[in-house]
């Protein structure tokens, strides 16, 4: 099993301070107004593709090759069926005024709650009455805070996943719902989301709103790490615009019938980083620059506290994925 102390030895020898050289600004960031202008210095690993929708002053771009039904008061965008004939739907609601504070989840789970038949119970995620125990939070980048819910439906058969998108008081509802079974993995066993809602997430706007410069600059410093129990990973963000990271592999080979071997693999990197709105340029001492689109997004423990994770798109082999870190103690 990969130990902690792997990376945290591959960071002490890259150096958890200055990373060397200028640590000004990264390259022009000073320039970057807006996230296209960050991604033609930074080519993205993924972008939202698709043709815009509209409903009522709201814009989003569903998932390439989805049917669009338009509704009186929204639209769908379904996934083609998979192998056992199952779908993933995303609806994206007509704006409405927000409700105040922690009214917000109710509001969210209402309108989850009304794209069901009734008598339909919602629960959390495991089939429990308490549905604000999955609850999440977070600033989008994009101008919008964001709120939302892990939820679950008929017997924990159907997952849902319903987000309220809060322009300054005007509330887009944006509902996912994807059966459990299912192979489109919208919707991944924590409540996060994978390419097709990120692709709504990360495109929707308010036409309109009084949007302000938001960005999630300031939030991305720190240390966020991740680990699947083979393969481990730490990025540090420097609120002077550089970063550092490390990595290791742990695992074992048989070496000869019944012989086992520990065998593991550390590597590092730094280079500098700028982020606009909700798209982070990096750009490595040692390799080309590339942007990819985050989230950072506080979710509930459902024990009254929060734990804080930061999602990016990145790419390997050409092929886009979603992979998510834990904030660590400063």
């Amino acid at each position: 099993m990969l130990r902690r102390c792997m990376l945290v030895a591959a960071v002490a020898a890259l150096g958890c301070g200055e990373t060397g050289g200028d640590p000004g600004l990264p390259p022009g960031s000073s320039g970057y107004d807006n996230p296209d202008e960050l991604m033609a210095d930074a080519p993205p690993a993924w972008r939202p593709q698709g043709t815009p929708v509209t409903v009522g002053a709201a814009s989003f771009i569903p998932p390439e090759g989805w049917e669009i039904t338009l509704y009186s008061d929204g639209v769908a965008a379904r996934s083609a069926n998979d192998g056992g004939g199952r779908q993933c739907e995303i609806f994206v609601l007509e704006p409405r005024p927000a409700a105040d504070g922690e009214a917000r989840y109710q509001q969210v789970y209402d309108a989850a709650q009304a794209l069901f038949p009734a008598g339909t119970v919602l629960t959390d995620h495991s089939g429990g009455a308490d549905w604000m125990r999955g609850r999440w939070r977070g600033d989008s980048g994009r101008g919008f805070d964001a709120f939302g819910l892990n939820l679950s439906a008929n017997q924990e058969t159907v997952d849902v996943l319903p987000m309220l998108a809060d322009f300054a008081g005007t509330a887009v509802p944006v509902v996912v719902i994807e059966p459990r079974a299912g192979s489109w993995d919208c919707i991944g066993p924590t409540g996060d989301f994978g390419l097709e809602v990120a692709n709504v997430f990360h495109s929707l706007t308010l036409e309109g709103a009084s949007h302000r410069s938001a960005s999630l600059a300031e939030e991305v410093v720190g240390k966020w790490f991740s680990s699947d129990g083979v393969t481990g990973s730490l990025y540090v963000f420097g609120a002077n615009g550089q970063y550092i990271d490390a990595g290791a592999h742990g695992g074992v080979v048989e070496t000869s019938p019944g012989e086992w071997r520990d065998v593991y693999a550390t590597w590092s990197g730094d280079g500098r980083y700028a982020l606009v709105q909700d798209v982070l340029g990096m750009f490595p001492n040692d390799d080309a620059a590339q942007s990819r689109y985050v989230r950072i997004l506080d979710w509930s423990d459902g024990q009254g506290g929060w734990s804080r994770r930061f999602c990016w798109i990145a790419a390997y082999g050409g092929s886009p994925y979603t992979h998510c870190f834990e904030l660590q103690e400063q």
